[in-house]
């Protein structure tokens, strides 16, 4: 039996505010429509991470599309081990700092 390797496209969200959705489905042509807020005039659209400059070049010189934004998505982890331990280290030098500047206030009355 042969082993199939899948190669793993990596995609870039964009979030694409509309003047009207009327003309939504033109962006198909651009990557995959993920999701149209008709009350919201935006639509989310995924792209391949080699093209994203270029898609938005083309994107933006659309009569129907106000702004671009890219999605930070891909920036956030995916995993939160040791998260816990480095927020309570953080709140910790917090506390510190406001212990010794309500200490501050103290001795110079």
């Amino acid at each position: 039996m042969e082993m199939m390797q899948t190669l793993v496209q990596h995609r870039i969200g964009l979030v694409i505010w509309l003047y009207t959705p009327k003309y939504v489905n033109k962006l198909k042509n651009y990557g995959l429509l993920h999701y149209v807020s008709r009350k919201l005039n935006y639509a989310v659209l995924y792209v391949d991470e080699q093209e994203v400059e270029k898609t938005m070049n083309q994107l933006q010189s659309l009569h129907f599309v106000r702004e671009i934004e890219r999605s930070y998505q891909t920036e956030m982890p995916y995993t939160y081990d040791g998260l816990l331990e480095e927020l309570d280290k953080q709140a910790q030098a917090v506390n510190k700092e406001k212990e010794e500047q309500s200490i501050g206030l103290f001795t110079r009355l």
